[in-house]
């Protein structure tokens, strides 16, 4: 079977940061479709793009030795590739509604991870489940501790928050490997480095 290319699907399937991706590589170069998720997910999607591969967890880190892959699929990538981009020991902080921390050691293990609340989850949450609170956007820079309006408060309150606890995870982590890279991906990662 020829394996389906990302060059050959309509634009309009293709987030912005993977025609972002296309258009810096060589335009003869092609890439493989590869879909993740969860079953019910992916099998729609396998039976519309004929060629396209299922990948697993297990597939993207075989060879690798350490403790079982038990997280999705999609850590597992964002894994390898931060590890095929920057080397080993690398640490991929996925921000997100859910921040996802996920480890790799200098041999090359996986070497487990985090989950935390994202910065729209939590602003999201303080909205829903509170009577007066509004909703407010991620903000763009880093909000003084304290400041005068409901919305700029929430903001500060999440983000200093979030950003105390990112600090807690991930200041062990570099303790123990001085010369691993963080690599911030995900997509809040864009808001998150004015915040930093």
């Amino acid at each position: 079977d020829e394996t389906a290319c990302l060059r050959g699907l309509p634009r309009a399937l293709l987030s912005p940061g993977t025609r972002e991706l296309l258009e810096a590589l060589d335009p003869s170069a092609e890439v493989p479709v590869l879909v993740a998720g969860e079953d019910g997910e992916v099998q729609p999607l396998l039976s519309r793009l004929p060629g396209a591969r299922r990948v697993r967890g297990a597939d993207v880190l075989e060879g690798m030795s350490g403790p079982p892959w038990r997280a999705s699929t999609f850590r597992a990538l964002t894994l390898r590739g931060a590890a095929l981009r920057w080397g080993w020991p690398v640490l991929v902080v996925d921000a997100g509604p859910e921040v996802l921390l996920t480890a790799g050691s200098p041999a090359g293990v996986f070497a487990g991870g985090s989950v935390l609340p994202g910065l729209s989850a939590q602003l999201a949450a303080l909205h829903a489940h509170t009577d007066l609170l509004p909703r407010v956007p991620i903000p763009d820079n880093l909000p003084d501790a304290f400041v005068t309006s409901t919305a700029d408060a929430i903001q500060s309150g999440v983000v200093r928050t979030a950003l105390a606890g990112l600090r807690a995870v991930t200041s062990p982590w570099q303790r123990e490997h001085p010369g691993g890279r963080v690599v911030l991906a995900g997509p809040e990662a864009r808001a998150t480095p004015g915040l930093l």
